[in-house]
């Protein structure tokens, strides 16, 4: 706690003491002694620095008078020096003409020459310019005088009686003659050696004849030279000093009285302006003693008012607040709270910033206090720690510069009761007012408690209204703002805030339904035309937040009115009716839906007892409902076993209020039927069960159909075998129960070798037929507890039970295989065509090739595959490293997928010749694919798996694209290639649009269709031959040339053949490789060669290596030949250089 005393606190002066007048009256006293003592001390010493001026000025006329001496002097002998150099020394002037012209030269550097003359050493005059000598005598007197004391000077000064003429005298010591040479001067010669003394501040001076006593010169300019020299002058004198080399001598003077009288301004003003000086501080004392007194009568007044007010005053005294919240770096209200609350104990300190120095007496009764320091204990350090409590607050305000601060605080008075007060303080907006701000005290008590009784009354009557569960609210007439509502509509309409705010304040006209505010606005006009004298009632629907429309019924009425009867404020009941109209339609409806229902419908009372069914119940049992009633619904069911169902049933109802299943029921004609039941126990409002509603419907209908669709589901509808879904199901369950019991599951993959063919040129029907016979012979090779399941194609997957070991699991498994390859030994009979095909099968073991349902099956797909590549007909069990090749086909597919965007694919041409392989015919075009990693890659490698990705059609295009601008480029570039022969794919030939993306093609290449020649496979032709005759009919209308490729593999009638609009027959390799020695491939060549001939085709042989297949060949009349024995395929460019080659050889 801050030590507050007495002593600390500053209480206001009473006027009517005069505890401080003789502090004041001595300070006075005082301050007018030291006036006085600085007064005197200032005119001491301002005579002492005039007497000093005084003699400072003497000593300068003494010091200048003889600078001024030595000057004069230095002139005086400077000027005879002039004078003797321009002298003649050894001839004078005899003649008038020679002596001025002498005196003229002389005057040009001696302005003050009068004239000239010659004496001898005695004084006579020998020479004289004036031509008479009229000083002649006083000049023999003078040289006589002169000559036994001056006889070795060279010049000499002197003047004669009158001062009218000063005399130069130049001995000339050397020459024949000897004497002196005499230069009268005017009197202005003094004048001109001392005219740089004659400023007007300068000391005064005179110049005498030491012989007569005359004046020569003064400085004074009112003395005539020849003058007597004064009285006055001889006593001002202060220095006489003889001038070098003449009779003269100069005076310094000092006139005394005139300095006094000069000086004596500066040391009068100086004198007025110390005093002025010295008035200044009493003028002070007298504003000082003015305001003193003006202070003290505005104290007094001050007094009378803080005290006379009436209102509660208290003086704070900040000053010292601001530098303590600097020094401690409290900057802010965060920086405050944080250090209060990191140093406690700080408080006191903080808090002793803030002191009462006064309190008046208003104050003091409030507060119920006797001193500043109870009222600062009381309203400052009562409660420290409370962040709404004045000192707090205060300080809170001198951070953030609040100019006014204003809070109510609750005290205890005397007798524990409490006290409320509003305190206002006005915090000074400068620092240094902030040693006196003014805490004003206003007591509430009696007020807040007047509000506090209001508030709990508001508080009821607010908690009443809002208990109300309708919407009171309150709407005023003009504006048709709601002025007071209990509950928000919008709340009650699930809307948020942000969402009324979006909406506005008429947020409910808005979610008012169109058609409701229509009649809602028509009511309230007639309402208003009625003067509101009828209650109005209605009906409103608005819309919720979930999109649904709430009802509300609607009652308003008027609540005031003003001076003119005018209704200005409505009261209303809007009351939520939406539960209460649905659960009215609720009972309609189930009325109607009991009526009405498709469902049995069965009530019972809780004893189980049939009190109420519906028509459905009869048609559905056959019983009337007057025969059921009473009687309990156990004479619905089958037997006994269904009887302990039922109680089974009425248990879980008993614990559940609600069962539903599947019963099997009987009709009154004993007939059985599944049925679908649902219970459900009725509670009354109290929580009693009141009845049962039990439903059931005849669903043998749907037992059936869920038999159809789960067999649909779950068997392939051809072979009526598992599918795909119901074989993974099985396959699933078998490799759980093998892990739980340690046992080995077989799993083997089949797919049908050859298969395609069939199906493409027999048909779908055919292929189909083949598939169901393959299901019956694939079951008749396994026992009953094994699943024979097709996934789809002609592929087939085998599930075998398990076995105990290995051993065992592998030797079943072989063994189903072998029997499965036996049985396709026998041909499958067809159209009464017999026709063998073969499988190829993939077996894969778990665990030993995986437990997980996918991988084992990825295992067994990959050891099919596997098998296929062995060469069909036979089966393989997965290893590991058939991983490797599966892996390796779906990389040639990835890089298959991008191909033909990276520009891997090239073209290779093989020539095609004549029979006689002399004459080119054409050259067939050869798909082949340039890897960047793997190289030149065969096309059987790469070509089936285009067929199988779908790719087959847009790699066809740029096949036929890219070899028509070849051929075309080879004749632009004369290379002579007649044709040019390019593989057609079964998809492209069937997909409808061949004729026009080759139309296309040699549009823009600009080749002649005559120039390219398709080749066709027999199994494209016979898949559906009306369509094939369609495309060809198409394709010849484009003028091209038709090929059937590999002639002789297939199964082509020649019936078809000769409807075929074809040109060549292309005999496949198979068939020219035993040539000539193979009896029955000549037979066959042959054959092809004959019948095409009489069909009018041309034939054309591939696979010629040798020249004895050429010679076979050429004697039987094939018309065109190709083989490695006439060359390669090679690339266009390569093909290009060889013909060439070729056309030269043949050339030469």
């Amino acid at each position: 706690m801050p030590n507050v005393n007495a002593s600390t606190s500053t209480r206001a002066p009473n006027p009517g003491q005069r505890t401080g007048t003789p502090v004041r009256g001595t300070l006075k006293g005082a301050l007018a002694t030291l006036v006085l003592l600085l007064l005197g001390l200032l005119f001491w010493l301002l005579i002492e620095q005039f007497q000093e001026t005084l003699q400072q000025e003497r000593l300068w006329s003494i010091n200048y008078s003889a600078d001024l001496a030595d000057n004069i002097s230095l002139n005086m002998a400077l000027r005879a020096e002039i004078a003797l150099n321009q002298l003649p020394q050894y001839e004078q002037p005899t003649t008038p003409r020679q002596q001025q012209a002498l005196v003229n030269r002389l005057r040009q550097s001696l302005p003050s020459l009068h004239s000239l003359a010659w004496l001898t050493p005695g004084g006579e005059v020998l020479i004289d310019s004036t031509g008479i000598s009229p000083d002649a005598a006083f000049l023999a007197d003078w040289i006589k005088y002169r000559q036994p004391n001056h006889r070795t000077d060279g010049y000499y000064y002197a003047s004669n009686r009158d001062a009218s003429l000063a005399y130069l005298l130049l001995s000339q010591p050397s020459g024949p003659t000897k004497g002196y040479w005499l230069l009268r001067m005017t009197p202005d010669l003094l004048q001109n050696l001392t005219r740089q003394s004659a400023a007007a501040n300068r000391p005064q001076w005179l110049i005498e004849n030491m012989q007569t006593g005359r004046v020569l010169s003064h400085s004074g300019k009112s003395v005539r030279p020849g003058s007597a020299m004064t009285l006055a002058d001889k006593e001002e004198t202060v220095l006489l000093t003889p001038l070098s080399h003449s009779d003269w001598q100069l005076r310094g003077l000092f006139n005394e009285q005139k300095t006094l009288e000069a000086l004596l301004p500066g040391l009068i003003g100086k004198c007025l302006l110390g005093l002025l000086f010295s008035l200044l501080p009493i003028v002070a004392l007298m504003n000082m003693r003015r305001r003193q007194r003006q202070l003290h009568e505005g104290r007094r007044r001050y007094h009378d008012i803080f005290e006379g007010t009436g209102v509660a005053l208290c003086v704070l005294d900040l000053a010292s607040l601001p530098g303590f919240l600097e020094r401690e770096k409290l900057n802010s209200t965060d920086a405050l709270a944080r250090w209060l609350i990191a140093n406690p104990a700080h408080y006191p300190s903080l808090f002793e910033q803030l002191r009462i120095t006064e309190v008046n007496q208003v104050a003091m009764h409030l507060l119920q206090v006797e001193s500043e320091e109870g009222a600062w204990l009381k309203l400052i350090n009562g409660c420290p720690k409370n962040t709404a409590a004045i000192g707090y607050r205060l300080i809170e305000a001198v951070i953030t510069h609040q100019h006014q601060l204003e809070l109510e605080i609750k005290l205890s008075d005397a007798k524990g009761e409490d006290q409320h007060l509003w305190l206002v303080v006005r915090v000074p907006e400068t620092e240094q007012d902030y040693h006196a701000v003014i805490l004003s005290i206003t007591d509430i008590t009696s007020r807040k408690l007047i509000e506090l009784s209001l508030q709990e009354r508001e508080r009821f009557w607010s908690e009443v209204v809002r208990t109300v569960p309708d919407h009171l609210y309150v709407q005023d007439v003009n504006s048709q703002m709601m002025i007071f509502s209990n509950h928000h509509l919008g709340y009650s309409l699930g809307y948020n805030d942000v969402e009324l705010h979006q909406m506005g304040a008429y947020f409910w006209e808005i979610l008012l339904h169109p058609e409701d505010a229509e009649r809602y606005e028509q009511r309230r006009i007639l309402q208003r035309a009625n003067a509101y004298s009828q209650l109005l009632q209605c009906q409103l629907r608005f819309r919720h937040r979930t999109g649904m429309w709430r009802r509300f019924d609607i009652r308003e009425q008027a609540l005031t009115r003003n001076a003119r009867d005018q209704v200005t404020r409505i009261i209303g009941v809007a009351k939520d009716i939406t539960d209460q109209v649905e659960a009215s339609e609720s009972l309609r409806m189930a009325a109607t839906v009991f009526e009405h229902s498709t469902s049995a419908i069965l009530i019972t009372d809780p004893d189980g007892f049939i009190v109420q069914a519906n028509e459905a119940f009869s048609r559905v049992s056959g019983y009337a409902v007057s025969q059921v009633l009473d009687q309990l619904p156990t004479m619905l069911t089958v037997d006994e076993e269904q009887q302990a169902h039922l109680r089974y049933i009425f248990k879980q109802l008993s614990q559940h209020r609600s069962w539903e299943g599947e019963v099997w029921l009987k009709r009154r004609n004993s007939e059985h039927y599944p049925a679908w039941v649902g219970i459900t126990a009725v509670l009354d409002d109290e929580g009693d069960l009141a009845s049962y509603v039990c439903f059931f419907s005849d669903i043998s209908e749907r037992k059936a159909s869920e038999q159809r669709i789960h067999r649909l589901a779950y068997y392939d509808a051809l072979t009526h075998l598992p599918n795909r879904t119901l074989f993974q199901d099985r396959l699933h369950t078998a490799l759980q129960q093998a892990e739980r019991h340690k046992s080995w599951v077989v799993l083997m993959f089949l797919d049908l070798d050859r298969f395609k063919p069939i199906n493409d040129s027999l048909g779908h029907a055919a292929g189909d037929r083949m598939l169901k016979a393959m299901a019956i012979r694939l079951l008749a090779c396994v026992g009953d507890d094994d699943t024979v399941a097709r996934m789809g194609g002609d592929e087939f997957t085998l599930l075998l039970e398990p076995r105990d070991t290995r051993e065992l699991a592998l030797n079943r498994a072989v063994h189903v295989a072998e029997q499965i390859l036996a049985s396709l030994v026998k041909p499958f009979v067809l159209e009464s065509r017999e026709f063998f095909v073969t499988a190829s099968i993939g077996i894969a073991l778990s665990p030993q090739d995986g437990k997980e349902l996918s991988q084992l099956m990825k295992n067994a797909d990959t050891a099919m595959y596997h098998a296929k590549e062995r060469g069909k007909n036979n089966f393989q069990f997965y290893q590991a490293d058939m991983n490797a090749s599966a892996l390796e086909r779906l990389e040639l597919e990835s890089d298959l997928r991008h191909a033909l965007d990276l520009q891997e694919f090239i073209l290779y041409y093989q020539p095609q010749f004549s029979g006689d392989g002399k004459r080119l015919t054409g050259v067939e075009a050869l798909l082949r694919w340039n890897h960047p990693r793997r190289g030149l890659v065969p096309p059987g490698d790469f070509i089936p798996v285009l067929e199988e990705l779908g790719l087959v059609v847009e790699v066809g295009d740029w096949v036929l694209t890219e070899a028509c601008r070849q051929l075309k480029h080879w004749h632009q570039t004369k290379v002579r290639v007649p044709k040019v022969s390019v593989n057609i794919s079964a998809r492209q030939f069937s997909d409808g649009q061949l004729g026009t993306r080759i139309a296309n093609i040699l549009k823009l290449t600009g080749l002649p269709p005559a120039c390219l020649e398709l080749e066709l496979t027999e199994s494209i032709l016979m898949r559906e031959v009306s369509e094939a005759l369609h495309i060809l009919a198409s394709l010849k209308n484009l003028g091209l040339s038709i090929a059937v490729d590999d002639f002789g593999t297939g199964y082509s009638s020649l019936n078809y053949l000769k409807q075929f609009p074809i040109d060549v027959l292309k005999i496949d390799r198979t068939f020219v490789d035993g040539l000539p020695l193979g009896e029955q491939d000549a037979q066959i060549a042959r054959a092809i060669i004959a019948m095409a001939h009489s069909l009018n085709l041309s034939v054309i042989a591939e696979g010629v290596e040798t020249h004895e297949q050429l010679n076979f060949l050429r004697e039987h009349g094939c018309d065109e030949v190709q083989g490695y024995l006439f060359g390669r395929p090679v690339p266009a460019e390569q093909l290009a250089l060889q013909l060439k080659a070729a056309s030269c050889e043949l050339t030469a």
